[in-house]
C-alpha cells in the first residue's frame, strides 16, 4: 500500500509539473497539452478527488512505512501548486485593468468598469461547481437555424439570447476552434456568451466548413455568409444589425481576425460582395496570427505536414501570397476596428509570441484601440471551462465590449446595412 501510494503521488506531480510547464515539442505537444489542460483548467475538481483518494489510501495504513510520508508530501506539494495556479486568477483581474487603462485610457477604463458594474453577475460559483455545463438560468438557446449551404449540407448557427423581450440589442458572433478541421459550435465560447447573453446581447455560434474538405479561403467566406444572414436577420430575434462584435478561440481566433481586417474585400463574398462585412470589435482567443511560421514559434514541420495538405492545399514556397492572406500578421492596417487579444501565458499550441507580435505591429498602425490580455498560467482553450480563471478573462472582454458599444451609442454611427435577399443569401 504504501508504495502504490508512493507511485500515485508521483505521477499526480508530474502531470502537475506537465500542467504548468507544457511542452511544444513536436511529437510531444498534444500528448502534453490535454493532461495539462484538464488538470490545470479543473484543479479544484483534481485536489477534491485526489484528497479523497490520499484519505483512503491513509486508511489503508499507507502512512505505515516512509514511502508513504515522502508520498504525502510529494501530493501536498502538488495540490499548493495546483491552488497556486488558481490564485492567479485575482492577477489576472488586476491585469486585465491594467491592459484596458493602457488602450482604452484612464476614463475610458473607468467607463467600463462603470457600465459593468450596472448589472452585476450572479450565480458565481455555477460554473466552479458544474464546469461542464453550457446552460445558464438568464439565457435561453435556439438551436440549429441554417444561414448558408457549404459541402453539400447545411451550415447553422445557433442563438443564445436574454430570457426577457427586447429589441436593437447588440450582437456578438462567435467562431469555435479546433485547427481548421474540427470543432463544435455546441461548447465553445458558452462563458462569453452566457455572460454577454444575461446583459442583453444576442450571441451567434456559427458552423463553418472543415478542411480537408474545405480549403482556405473557405472558412472566412462562411464567417462573411453567417454576417450576412446578421445583417437581415437578426433583428427578428431582437438584435441590431448595426453592431457586430466577433469572437473565437484557435483556429475561430484566426478567422476571428481575418473577419475584423478583410471587411468588405469582395474576395471573400462571392454573390454577396455588397453586403457590409464590417465588425464593430474583435476578440480573438488564444488565436493563430502566422500560417507561415516566420518566428519560428510551432513545431518545424508544421506548415509542410499540417498547414499545406489539410488547409491551404498549397506549399508555401509554391505560393507566398496566399499564405500572406491567410496570415493576420500580413493584412493589418490602419482601419482596423478595436481589438483585444487573449492569450494564455503557457499555451503550447498557439504560441503566445505570435499574439504579441501581432499586436505590437497592429498597434503601431492602428487607429483605433488594441489591447492584450495574457492570462497568467492558462493553457490553450482555458475558457472552455468556467473557473476563476475564465471569469477573470471574460471579466475584461465583457468590459471592453461594453465600452464599444457604449462608443457605438454615443457617436450614433451605423455601418451600411444590405438587404441580404437582394444577393441570394436569405
Amino acid at each position: 500500500m504504501p508504495v502504490a501510494f508512493f507511485v500515485l503521488s508521483l505521477l499526480g506531480a508530474s502531470l502537475t509539473f506537465n500542467a504548468m510547464r507544457p511542452t511544444r515539442n513536436q511529437y510531444l505537444q498534444a500528448i502534453s497539452f490535454f493532461p495539462g489542460w484538464l488538470r490545470s483548467e479543473l484543479a479544484l475538481h483534481v485536489i477534491v478527488v485526489e484528497v479523497i483518494v490520499t484519505i483512503l489510501f491513509i486508511g489503508g495504513r499507507a502512512l505505515g512505512h516512509p514511502l508513504g510520508w515522502v508520498g504525502l508530501g510529494v501530493s501536498m506539494g502538488s495540490w499548493i501548486v495546483l491552488a497556486g495556479g488558481m490564485g492567479h486568477a485575482r492577477r489576472t483581474v488586476a491585469r486585465g485593468s491594467q491592459v484596458l487603462k493602457a488602450a482604452l485610457g484612464a476614463d475610458g477604463a473607468a467607463q467600463s468598469a462603470e457600465l459593468a458594474s450596472q448589472r452585476g453577475d450572479k450565480d458565481r460559483m455555477r460554473g466552479t461547481l458544474r464546469p461542464f455545463s453550457v446552460r445558464d438560468r438568464r439565457t435561453r438557446h435556439i438551436r440549429g437555424i441554417p444561414f448558408a449551404r457549404g459541402l453539400g449540407r447545411d451550415l447553422k448557427l445557433d442563438l443564445v439570447v436574454p430570457r426577457t423581450e427586447g429589441t436593437n440589442r447588440p450582437v456578438l458572433l462567435h467562431i469555435h476552434g479546433g485547427a481548421w478541421i474540427l470543432g463544435f459550435k455546441t461548447y465553445q465560447g458558452m462563458p462569453l456568451m452566457n455572460r454577454m447573453a444575461a446583459r442583453d446581447w444576442v450571441c451567434v455560434n456559427i458552423d463553418y466548413r472543415l478542411s480537408p474538405m474545405a480549403t482556405f479561403p473557405d472558412h472566412l467566406v462562411d464567417v462573411k455568409k453567417a454576417i450576412a444572414w446578421i445583417r437581415y436577420n437578426i433583428a427578428d430575434f431582437g438584435g441590431d444589425p448595426d453592431f457586430i462584435c466577433v469572437t473565437g478561440g484557435s483556429a475561430g481566433g484566426h478567422l476571428t481576425a481575418l473577419t475584423a481586417l478583410t471587411a468588405n474585400d469582395p474576395e471573400y463574398q462571392p454573390g454577396f460582395e455588397h453586403v457590409d462585412t464590417t465588425v464593430a470589435a474583435a476578440v480573438p482567443f488564444y488565436g493563430i496570427y502566422d500560417l507561415t511560421n516566420r518566428l519560428g514559434t510551432m513545431p518545424d514541420r508544421w506548415v509542410s505536414d499540417f498547414v499545406a495538405p489539410f488547409v491551404m492545399k498549397t506549399g508555401l514556397t509554391d505560393d507566398p501570397e496566399a499564405y500572406a492572406k491567410a496570415s493576420p500578421l500580413d493584412q493589418i492596417h490602419a482601419d482596423a476596428p478595436p481589438f483585444l487579444l487573449v492569450h494564455g501565458s503557457i499555451d503550447n499550441l498557439a504560441p503566445i509570441e505570435d499574439g504579441r507580435e501581432f499586436r505590437k505591429r497592429l498597434d503601431h498602425v492602428s487607429r483605433n484601440a488594441v489591447a492584450m490580455l495574457e492570462v497568467p498560467f492558462a493553457h490553450h482553450a482555458f475558457d472552455v471551462y468556467e473557473n476563476g480563471r475564465c471569469r477573470a478573462a471574460v471579466d475584461t472582454v465583457v468590459r471592453f465590449l461594453l465600452y464599444q458599444h457604449h462608443l457605438h451609442s454615443q457617436e450614433g454611427t451605423k455601418p451600411r446595412s444590405v438587404d441580404a435577399r437582394a444577393v441570394g443569401l436569405a
